[in-house]
């Protein structure tokens, strides 16, 4: 009998594994706080999602673990394997926006969350409207806009269209993209290698994300259709993204069962899982 499984996003429940009758969910400890992460690829990338629960395998606190292949490192730790992978879901990437049917029907300005580097990328790529060029005038800009001088601000961008040629391209259109800017929005975001990148970091997992799309801190945010799908959450896609149009991430909608190499008992029983 497995006596414990742990899921890598610990939200699996005993209801959803009874059919099986031989495992008992081992309640997963809460991965390091998003408010404490910043820039995942610093602090250890993809391998940070998985280490803690690799570590409780090791250790034979568990016996056997449920990764997202996707945050799956390419090097196994040693001793482990994965027995089997269940059956794969859509690979593609949703859309999620509560102002804008697509990608490309965002208005420039519009603020896109996205915790993936991939997906950032990309929405840059093919969507330059939002990427805005930026000066030290416009941080000012944003940063006088976050306490609401909006008339100073007004008055400012005339003077300076007329008296500096740096900034005569920025307008009144502008005035209305800046001020829709989340005045809760990091600043750091706001100024990155000399552009207003407006596809910003957004973290947590998908109820708060959601939640965090609908309070106005983002216009649209992309998640992975696989995991919509086995939440029963794909009410909530606006759009779903060819690969063409957004190359998903490389094992996307794979579930992976991971267990020790020497454990014959659970490589067996992990079988029974799919089959």
């Amino acid at each position: 009998m497995v006596k414990n499984v742990k899921g890598e996003r610990g939200r699996e429940t005993d209801e959803q594994v009874a059919p099986y009758n031989f495992i008992r969910v081992n309640p997963n400890k809460k991965y390091p706080s998003p408010r404490a992460i910043r820039n995942c690829p610093n602090i250890g990338g993809k391998g940070l999602f998985t280490k803690e629960i690799d570590e409780a395998l090791l250790d034979g606190r568990i016996d056997i673990a449920v990764h997202s292949m996707k945050d799956v490192p390419t090097y196994f730790p040693d001793n482990m394997i994965l027995p089997c992978n269940l059956p794969r879901e859509d690979v593609r990437d949703a859309f999620i926006s509560v102002s804008a049917a697509s990608l490309a029907e965002l208005p420039v300005g519009s603020i896109v969350g996205s915790a993936s580097l991939r997906r950032q990328s990309q929405i840059l790529y093919r969507y330059p409207s939002l990427k805005q060029p930026n000066v030290f005038f416009k941080t000012v800009v944003i940063g006088l806009l976050r306490i609401g001088v909006s008339t100073l601000i007004l008055s400012v961008i005339t003077i300076a269209s007329i008296c500096t040629p740096m900034v005569t391209n920025v307008t009144s259109d502008m005035v209305s993209i800046l001020m829709g800017i989340p005045g809760n929005m990091d600043l750091t975001f706001a100024v990155s290698n000399g552009t207003y990148e407006q596809v910003i970091n957004f973290r947590g997992n998908v109820q708060t994300r959601l939640r965090k799309l609908s309070e106005g801190e983002v216009h649209a945010t992309l998640l992975a259709l696989a995991g919509q799908k086995r939440l029963n959450m794909t009410e909530n896609v606006t759009a779903i993204l060819s690969v063409e149009e957004m190359l998903p991430a490389i094992a996307q909608g794979a579930i992976g069962i991971a267990c020790r190499n020497d454990d014959e008992k659970m490589i067996t029983d992990s079988s029974k899982i799919v089959g």
